[in-house]
């Protein structure tokens, strides 16, 4: 599967904005208001991990050039994959942000 550099942005892009407005969480791919584990794309999510954010605003044919950036950059800071970055105890969401914007400029520096 293809993806252009402009979507894989655009994803980037939303993913990070789904964090920032409704928040982030660790072992689940969403939670509802209540704190219970729910699909990444349930309409009573409120916050998403790393992988659930991503997966919300992709389509299923996309994940494995996602996955593949995630692990990539989780490879890079020491982790064996993107959720055991984002389940790492003490980790926050300011780092689950920054790890986007990483994933992001890595894309940017993409040929077409």
């Amino acid at each position: 599967m293809t993806i252009s550099k402009e979507r894989l942005l655009t994803i980037l892009d939303q993913a990070k904005e789904k964090i920032e407005q409704g928040g982030w969480t660790q072992k689940a791919f969403a939670r509802n208001k209540d704190g219970m584990s729910v699909g990444d794309r349930e309409d009573d999510a409120v916050c998403w991990c790393l992988a659930g954010a991503i997966f919300a605003v992709s389509e299923f044919n996309e994940n494995e050039v996602l996955f593949n950036l995630r692990t990539m950059e989780a490879n890079r800071r020491g982790y064996e994959c993107g959720a055991s970055f984002n389940d790492h105890p003490g980790r926050t969401k300011e780092e689950v942000l920054e790890f986007i914007a990483s994933m992001r400029k890595t894309v940017e520096q993409m040929n077409d």
